[in-house]
């Protein structure tokens, strides 16, 4: 076992101290969500994301991105009476273009897994277990890098298959990136 240790070991650093143009980091935000078709309409939930993320530098202007994240979706009303709440973990895939040394716009797909799900109404909280637990979100969103380690990030998700056989997730996204020294 010690030995398997150190090959893991040995393995992770040459990996990463000899991987040119990879980087990455920390990110945090905060979502809005609907569930489109469940009669409610409208962005009327508001939760949390947050995770990290790895990058690569295919070329000067294009970058591979993978993510691992904790996202909280759902649904609500105008009077805030009703709201369900779904969590996820995700594994969003993106590609992304940089226009210049601020701004960049992405596209991709990923797998989201469901970890709980709640229904709260007049005061009173049911857990519930009405959707999948895995869901596909196609992601399209920019970034504007404010400087060399921090950016903020706009995106849309939609989910491609039904979360329970017949509504999609549509979700919104803001957050603020951190890059790491990873080299």
């Amino acid at each position: 076992m010690k030995r398997f240790v150190f090959f893991v070991c040995c393995l992770c650093y040459s990996v990463f101290s000899f991987a040119q143009g990879i980087t990455g980091g920390v990110l945090a935000g905060a979502t809005t969500s609907q569930i489109n078709g469940d009669g409610y309409g409208g962005f009327y939930n508001i939760g949390l994301t947050a995770g990290g993320y790895v990058e690569y530098a295919i070329s000067h202007n294009l970058q591979f991105r993978t993510e691992l994240r904790f996202t909280q979706k759902g649904a609500g009303n105008t009077n805030g009476d009703y709201r369900m709440e779904v969590g996820y973990v995700e594994l969003p895939f993106v590609c992304s273009y940089q226009i210049d040394d601020k701004i960049a716009f992405y596209t991709g797909i990923g797998a989201g897994f469901r970890i709980y799900e709640y229904i709260e109404s007049r005061g009173l909280k049911v857990e519930t277990n009405n959707f999948g637990t895995a869901e596909i979100p196609w992601f399209l969103g920019g970034e504007y890098h404010v400087n060399q380690q921090w950016y903020v990030d706009l995106r849309s998700a939609f989910s491609l298959l039904p979360i329970d056989g017949k509504y999609h997730h549509w979700c919104l996204y803001a957050g603020i990136h951190y890059y790491l020294d990873l080299n």
